[in-house]
C-alpha cells in the first residue's frame, strides 16, 4: 500500500514536468521563426520553462525515493535524467 501512495504522489510533479518540457520544446522550435522583436520574450518563456523542469525534478525525484519498487524508481529516474539534459540544453538562452 505503501508504494501505491507514493506512486501516486509522483504522478502531478511528474506530469507537470513533462508539461513544462513540452513547453521548453515548442520555444525551441518557435526560435527559428520568431521575430527578433519577440526573441526576448520566447527567450525568458525558455528560461522559466527550465527552471521550472528543475524545480519540480526535486519533487519528482524525491517521491520516487519513497517507492518501493525498483523498476518504477528506475524507470522514473531515467525519465528526470533525460528531462534536466532537456532543461540544460536550453540554458543558451
Amino acid at each position: 500500500m505503501h508504494c501505491g501512495r507514493s506512486a501516486e504522489r509522483s504522478r502531478p510533479p511528474l506530469g507537470a514536468t513533462r508539461a513544462a518540457a513540452s513547453g521548453l520544446r515548442l520555444c525551441t522550435e518557435a526560435r527559428a521563426i520568431t521575430p527578433a522583436s519577440l526573441a526576448p520574450d520566447l527567450g525568458a518563456a525558455a528560461l522559466v520553462l527550465a527552471g521550472s523542469v528543475r524545480a519540480m525534478l526535486l519533487s519528482v525525484e524525491s517521491n520516487a525515493l519513497r517507492l518501493n519498487d525498483r523498476e518504477s524508481r528506475e524507470e522514473i529516474a531515467r525519465e528526470a535524467e533525460i528531462l534536466k539534459l532537456l532543461a540544460t540544453n536550453h540554458q543558451e538562452w
